[in-house]
């Protein structure tokens, strides 16, 4: 980074620097600054990587938003199933109780 700056002799005119928010980023544009004796340069983040940032993070609760419904769905499914299973157990109880009762 020093290089580049000295090279285009931008020591006083650079004045901010788009980044991420990386640490080493941050250090070394201080480490610049106190060393190489550049004034002090803004630290901008940068749009499209804090932008970048936003919508994985979006993704990441829709999918796991979407791991839940799944799973709750499955677990609700199951217990219907359950259900449906012995009310349809019971009426074929009461069922065969009619007709013994009938046919006696």
């Amino acid at each position: 980074m020093r290089h580049v700056i000295s090279e285009w002799k931008l020591e006083e005119k650079l004045v901010a620097v788009a980044m991420d928010d990386a640490a080493n980023i941050a250090a070394a544009i201080r480490q610049v600054h106190q060393t190489d004796g550049c004034q002090e340069v803004k630290q901008l983040p940068c749009f499209a990587h804090t932008l970048n940032l936003v919508v994985q993070q979006a993704a990441q609760a829709i999918n796991d938003l979407k791991i839940k419904v799944k799973t709750s769905l499955h677990k609700n499914i199951a217990s219907i199933k359950k259900l449906l299973f012995v009310y349809l157990f019971g009426m074929l109880s009461l069922l065969t109780l009619f007709i013994l009762h009938a046919v006696y």
